[in-house]
């Protein structure tokens, strides 16, 4: 069983992997991008003459074997449904990879006769993600241990981060603060300063900075230093803003 011409063509230069299987659930095509994603051609599965599973999905990966009665890509025939999730395959070379699937039954007069498997190879957004997880795990380090108290806030100003550090000196919960905003804390006569500075900044884009009183969890009100600067996206529009505001009471 193998596409008609044209679909072929378009399997061929189709970036997500393509699998067809007989309803003995052994492979009859995969696209390039499947062979390469599998790290094995198609010549090699036919000569192996048995279900894909046993060649690509065999083994778990805390090493315990992966029946092919549990997995949901070979039950979509026999159950004439269409399946979808993700998985964990596994190549020659012993290396596993987490893959996204959708596996739907063909059938010719109402009979089962094979599976198509779309398959996408996860990993380099696995990558990206558990980068982003570093990245943000430094940032976070790094707020909680400067002397200034960090925050972000959103394009429209709204505060969205302060690190623990800030919540605790100013006596209040982190999710407090977010909520209420640094208006809270401001020194009543130092509001409308700031909001008007705060303001033209968010309209123009231009960097913000301010010395006002905050209020510490003692109740006294300290002088800062705030700051902050827009970071922008691609198209050259305000996605966030990072910002910090440090003690000068005592200079």
């Amino acid at each position: 069983m193998r596409p008609p011409d044209l679909a072929l063509t378009i399997a061929e230069n189709a970036t997500l992997g393509v699998v067809m299987m007989d309803a003995r659930q052994k492979c009859t095509y995969l696209n390039a991008a499947a062979e390469q994603m599998f790290g094995v051609s198609l010549e090699e599965v036919l000569a192996r003459d048995e279900p894909l599973h046993d060649i690509i999905h065999h083994t778990r990966p805390d090493g315990r074997h992966f029946p092919m009665a549990e997995c949901a890509i070979d039950r979509a025939l026999p159950e004439r449904a269409r399946m979808q999730g993700t998985e964990v395959f596994v190549r020659p070379d012993g290396t596993f990879y987490p893959v996204a699937y959708t596996a739907s039954p063909i059938l010719e007069d109402g009979k089962p006769v094979g599976t198509i498997i779309e398959v996408r190879d996860l990993s380099v957004e696995q990558r990206a993600e558990e980068e982003l997880e570093r990245v943000e795990e430094r940032y976070r380090f790094l707020a909680e241990n400067i002397p200034a108290h960090v925050w972000t806030a959103d394009a429209q100003g709204k505060l969205d981060f302060v690190s623990d550090r800030t919540a605790a000196y100013f006596g209040v919960e982190a999710a407090q603060l977010l909520l209420d905003g640094w208006l809270s804390v401001i020194h009543p006569d130092d509001v409308p300063r700031t909001v008007e500075v705060w303001t033209r900044s968010l309209t123009t884009g231009a960097p913000y900075e301010i010395e006002f009183r905050l209020r510490r969890g003692d109740g006294a009100y300290r002088w800062h230093l705030g700051r902050a600067a827009a970071q922008r996206g691609p198209d050259g529009e305000i996605v966030k803003w990072f910002g910090s505001n440090a003690d000068i009471e005592d200079r």
